[in-house]
């Protein structure tokens, strides 16, 4: 599945990420979401309770790939 879309960031800094992304991800009020940067790209995903958020560029066992 592919979905795509531009937001703009608020005055507060923030963006809504949409009701369809939300929605296909099952992320509801409340998630976590852990936010990667890397080589200029920002990644979303569900953050885990306790996890260690690290990320590797280049990818590697146990790293997020970016």
């Amino acid at each position: 599945m592919v979905l795509a879309d531009v937001r703009t960031i608020d005055d507060m800094g923030r963006i809504v990420v949409p009701k369809d992304v939300r929605s296909a991800l099952g992320w509801e009020k409340g998630t976590k979401i852990a936010i990667y940067i890397c080589d200029g790209v920002v990644m979303l995903r569900e953050s885990t309770p306790g996890e260690v958020l690290e990320c590797e560029c280049r990818g590697g066992e146990g790293h997020i790939p970016c």
